[in-house]
């Protein structure tokens, strides 16, 4: 077998043992390579499939080739993952690999399964043809059904190796304050954290919580922020602002009411669509009653 490393520092620890378990003929049917965005679970994916099948590895996104790989993703101009997809796919699963060794399918993302596509895969995760490696990979994973993950075996990317993962933004980046910004706003990711700095978002993160955190600003610079980015995005930032503003506080009823709605209407916006605008007006207003109670409590 060739010699792949894992695709980043942080992943180091649980690559070693996936490799050992594929050594030593043990490595499971299928895989759900699970964690939160920006951990590298699609380049994880890529670099094992590469492993499995013996093939070098230049770069850790660098696409396949092979007559024994398959890739199942969403198509161009959909939104979900269709069930003649994975119907392709189990034709696939039980051919006879063309090299002779073992065949590997990669579907991701795995919670853009439409539940046709997800009942089709269940069937073949519940007899799976030999020599054949599924790895799904999923920053969502809570959204899959418990059918289909209670017959993967579970990697989850995210809970370890922080410091490593600190340690290679650091490197990557070009200002040690600017990579430390960014990990916050990512939440630790240090993939997506390297992307704002590269896409240049961060300076729009930053804006919101100057925002959020001065009295007299308006929801005019909100709304701005709002016609460019995702609701999800920007909800995301605004939650991790209020929690480390928070968390230096003294810990009022109405503050964790107000992070309950925010983590309740994150979970809305990937559901159904929502009218930002109308959104952000609200949590304006109720941000700033919080934020004026603070300051005649102190």
């Amino acid at each position: 077998m060739a010699n792949v490393a894992a695709p980043y520092p942080w992943q180091s620890g649980l690559w070693e043992e996936v490799v050992a378990r594929l050594e030593a003929g043990r490595l499971p049917h299928a895989l759900l390579i699970a964690g939160p965005p920006g951990w590298g679970q699609w380049e994880f994916a890529l670099v094992l499939a590469r492993r499995i099948l013996g093939l070098e590895c230049v770069a850790p996104e660098e696409p396949i080739v092979h007559p024994d790989f398959r890739l199942v993703t969403i198509e161009e101009g959909k939104r979900q993952i269709l069930v003649d997809q994975i119907r392709g796919l189990n034709e696939f699963a039980f051919q006879t690999a063309s090299a002779g060794g073992a065949k590997v399918a990669i579907i991701a993302p795995a919670e853009a399964l439409n539940a046709n596509a997800a009942n089709a895969l269940l069937k073949t995760l519940e007899e799976p043809p030999s020599n054949t490696h599924l790895l799904l990979g999923s920053s969502a994973a809570g959204r899959l059904l418990p059918t289909l993950t209670s017959r993967c075996q579970r990697l989850t990317l995210g809970g370890g190796g922080r410091e490593r993962a600190r340690e290679w933004l650091l490197a990557e980046a070009d200002s040690g304050a600017n990579a430390e910004a960014a990990m916050f706003f990512a939440g630790g990711a240090p993939l997506a954290a390297l992307a704002l700095l590269e896409e240049g978002t961060l300076g729009d993160a930053q804006t919101l919580e100057r925002c959020l955190l001065d009295p007299h600003s308006d929801v005019g610079p909100l709304l701005r922020l709002a016609s460019k980015y995702s609701l999800d995005e920007l909800l995301d930032w605004w939650l991790r602002i209020a929690v480390r503003w928070e968390s230096e506080g003294p810990g009022r009823q109405e503050s964790f009411e107000f992070l309950d709605a925010l983590i309740g209407l994150k979970a809305d916006a990937l559901a159904v669509p929502l009218n930002a605008s109308l959104v952000v007006h609200s949590l304006h207003g109720r941000w700033c009653d919080l934020a004026h109670k603070s300051v005649h409590s102190n």
